[in-house]
């Protein structure tokens, strides 16, 4: 009689481990099938950000490349700005150098 009541036990313990190993194998499957969905998700959202943030940086190039083709401007616009006062300066000086005599007189 004990031993028909080990040999119960015994079977009744591997049924229970195969089971246990069969639930185990269920539940991983259904965690991997989880996360790849959700890793999926995660990797569609990272190429998105990855191409806005590749665009954005192109942007930023041009940007920054018309930022100096203004800051050359401005200083273009710096230089003329002189050039053009020591002509005015000059021309004052050469127009007061002409004696009045010669002075065409303009009509107002």
């Amino acid at each position: 009689m004990d031993m028909l009541i080990g040999i119960f036990a015994l079977v009744v313990a591997l049924v229970a481990v195969w089971l246990a190993t069969e639930a185990a194998k269920k539940v991983g499957s259904q965690s991997e099938e989880i996360i790849k969905v959700h890793i999926g998700g995660v990797k569609k959202d990272l190429a998105e950000s990855n191409k806005a943030i590749k665009g954005l940086g192109k942007r930023l190039m041009i940007l920054e490349k018309e930022i100096q083709t203004l800051n050359r401007t401005g200083e273009t616009v710096v230089v003329l700005k002189g050039e053009m006062e020591k002509i005015k300066s000059e021309l004052s000086a050469l127009d007061s150098s002409i004696p009045e005599k010669f002075r065409v007189r303009q009509r107002m």
